[in-house]
């Protein structure tokens, strides 16, 4: 309620001709008040299925602008008309990312023989991942280099040349994205449809469970339906399940398919601009 009053008295003084939302429950308090001194209103939800705060905030939006088609179902039938698919938009620079100077960030020679594994686990770090790379290393740098950016709250001794980790890649993780040859991470909306516009095949391990409404399984699941990535979920997600997928995902074959599928994914108008124009296009005509 007194999100609401601030929203509405801040918007009133501000005057905008739009609001733009990209969700969170923040996000509720400033779409309804918008909606109350007649300002337009665009939401936008970057994963499968749309969070509560976009379900409050559709109710007040001209717009409902998605990532994927299959999301304009969750929606009744008269805020389904109000549904435009426009992707999800990402850090404009990913779609310029250097393969040679991600490898010179990491000094990896060029003609390196072992395949590079990028293991993600966001900026905080994921301890599930952690663990299972720190209880498979010997195994994994046998076969691969390991980029491991970590997070916080991380302590590893390991002397191992075949095992580079970071608390975190800032500038230059979108040349170290495209140095990899295969990616593991969480499934969070913005790192996957990164890894897509990369070209990047990857193994998913969402996040699940207490805690979490389930979006980044539907993530997930939506790109292992594309043959993008393959998903170790829950129960499944153990070293034994890591070591066969691993190994199926760097079949010569299997990694030319699902890197062109992850390419193909995200090929086309970018989304950035085409929210930009749907934005130009109603504040100017």
């Amino acid at each position: 309620f007194f999100g609401f009053l601030v929203s509405y008295f801040k918007i009133l003084k501000i005057k905008p001709v739009l609001l733009f939302s990209k969700g969170g429950f923040v996000s509720v308090p400033p779409c309804l008040s918008a909606k109350f001194l007649k300002i337009p209103v665009f939401t936008h939800e970057c994963d499968f299925t749309p969070g509560l705060a976009t379900r409050l905030n559709s109710k007040n939006a001209e717009k409902i602008l998605l990532s994927y088609n299959e999301t304009a179902n969750f929606f009744n039938e008269n805020l389904r008309k109000k549904t435009v698919v426009t992707g999800n938009p990402i850090r404009p620079s990913f779609y310029s990312a250097d393969y040679k100077k991600g490898l010179e960030f990491l000094k990896i020679p060029e003609n390196h023989e072992k395949p590079i594994l990028l293991v993600l686990g966001g900026s905080s770090g994921a301890k599930q991942i952690n663990d299972l790379i720190i209880e498979n290393l010997d195994w994994l740098t046998e076969r691969f280099v390991v980029v491991h950016q970590t997070g916080r709250n991380f302590s590893c001794e390991v002397k191992n040349s075949s095992y580079l980790h970071f608390e975190f890649i800032y500038n230059e993780m979108k040349d170290v994205m495209k140095a990899s040859d295969l990616v593991l991470s969480r499934s969070g909306a913005n790192s996957i449809w990164e890894c897509s516009v990369c070209g990047k095949p990857m193994i998913l391990i969402p996040l699940c469970g207490n805690g979490t409404r389930g979006d980044q399984v539907d993530n997930a699941k939506f790109f292992e339906k594309a043959k993008v990535a393959k998903v170790l979920l829950g129960n499944d997600c153990n070293s034994e399940n890591l070591k066969k997928v691993l190994l199926e995902m760097m079949q010569l074959e299997v990694l030319k398919e699902y890197s062109e599928n992850s390419e193909n994914l995200s090929s086309g108008e970018k989304p950035s601009f085409k929210i930009a124009s749907l934005l130009f296009e109603r504040i100017f005509n």
